[in-house]
């Protein structure tokens, strides 16, 4: 059996309408002046404010406000919102969104006592010179309303530079939400390219830890019980937007697709590079770099046995072709269904995108984890199939 060792999880509050209960847990946590973060977009909808006022009904907690949130976590809003909850003294960030949000408070919770640096700065030494008397920074508590980056359960996520048009860490250590809040029915507005881009972000986190160098039973486990969840419940949620036991599967799925001691490998490798270089959105990137990820490395022998528990998840037919090919047809093809565009579809020529290629080959931390050994030509094979699609 592989060595691993475990981490620290998050608490993680789960069911339909938890939300409600978002002040209440404020108070529990001593929480005195609390930011809440979310983008103008999310809170069109109708579903922040009713959270807001079970904060504001709270005796004692003074609540600020900022929707500044954009896209991909830009530096310039860390460094803004890092600002903001040094002028206002925040205590506590109630981050209200998808992987964007709650990547940008998680870093602005950070950064918050060192504002007198460029955020880009941090990046690039891969750290936060925080003073010695706020190491935990501000507390957090995450509510994702979309179903795919799992951020909530993570001590770090990318971030983009730029000055460098590159997304990267810092990551934080141990620093972690004190709860993370999934309410299926603030999922239930999505749209459905963002239902089902986010949900292949979960995936790809799922099927990656499930195959890396860092895999272990936990990740049969949990991973495992991730891709059956989404795989099963993508289509429903897409037929029937309200549909909450779909919702659920999907929200809990990318929770337990990342709250795992795995890291992912080629397909976040590629997809990341791709979407910071050409401003697409990340689950884009994911849903296109996955099926070459994985073939790739179907044919390693020593990840058979989880590649069969993947296909199996998935309700694969394996009797014709080996597992790993199965999963990479049947993710191709549930793309193209859906209507996912080639990177050649969104405008790019394969000269612009081979472009990327330095930066993948430079990545010293989701490449190192991929069971097969790859290079440059490897790398070209498979932008070649998110291009040609």
């Amino acid at each position: 059996m592989r060595k691993f060792i475990t981490q620290p999880w998050p608490r993680v509050l789960f069911g339909e309408g938890t939300s409600s209960e978002i002040g209440n847990y404020c108070k529990e946590f001593g929480a005195r002046r609390v930011m809440a973060v979310y983008d103008k977009g999310l809170y069109s909808t109708g579903i922040v404010e009713p959270v807001l006022q079970t904060i504001e009904a709270q005796e004692g907690i003074a609540l600020s406000r900022f929707d500044g949130i954009e896209p991909e976590s830009p530096d310039y809003v860390v460094e803004a919102l890092g600002r903001a909850a040094a002028a206002f003294d925040a205590d506590m960030f109630v981050a209200i969104g998808g992987g964007s949000t709650i990547d940008t408070a998680r870093a602005a919770s950070m950064y918050r006592y060192c504002t007198d640096i460029p955020f880009s700065e941090c990046q690039e030494k891969m750290f936060i010179p925080l003073p010695e008397d706020q190491v935990n920074g501000i507390k957090l508590i995450f509510v994702p309303t979309t179903a795919g980056t799992g951020a909530e359960m993570s001590a770090g996520g990318p971030l983009l530079n730029t000055k460098t048009n590159i997304k990267g860490g810092p990551f934080f250590g141990s620093k972690l939400s004190v709860l993370n809040v999934l309410d299926p029915t603030l999922t239930t507005g999505l749209p459905p390219f963002l239902t089902y881009t986010t949900a292949m972000d979960a995936l790809s986190h799922a099927i990656e830890g499930m195959t890396g160098k860092t895999r272990s039973p936990r990740s049969d486990m949990f991973c495992g019980q991730a891709v059956e969840y989404i795989w099963r419940s993508l289509p429903k949620a897409l037929e029937n937007g309200q549909d909450l036991e779909a919702r659920g599967e999907l929200l809990l799925g990318a929770n337990l697709a990342i709250g795992v001691e795995t890291l992912r490998h080629l397909g976040h490798a590629i997809g990341q590079p791709v979407g910071g270089m050409f401003h697409i959105a990340h689950g884009h990137t994911c849903a296109l770099a996955l099926p070459p990820a994985v073939r790739m490395v179907a044919g390693s022998p020593e990840i058979q046995r989880e590649l069969q528990l993947i296909a199996d998840k998935m309700k694969l037919d394996t009797r014709a072709c080996p597992p790993g090919i199965a999963i990479a047809d049947a993710v191709r093809n549930r793309n193209r269904a859906f209507g996912i565009k080639s990177l050649k579809d969104l405008g790019l020529t394969f000269e612009q995108v081979k472009e990327a290629i330095p930066q993948i080959m430079a990545d010293g931390r989701l490449l190192p984890n991929a069971v097969v050994d790859v290079t440059e030509a490897d790398v070209e094979t498979m932008l070649r199939e998110m291009y040609e699609y």
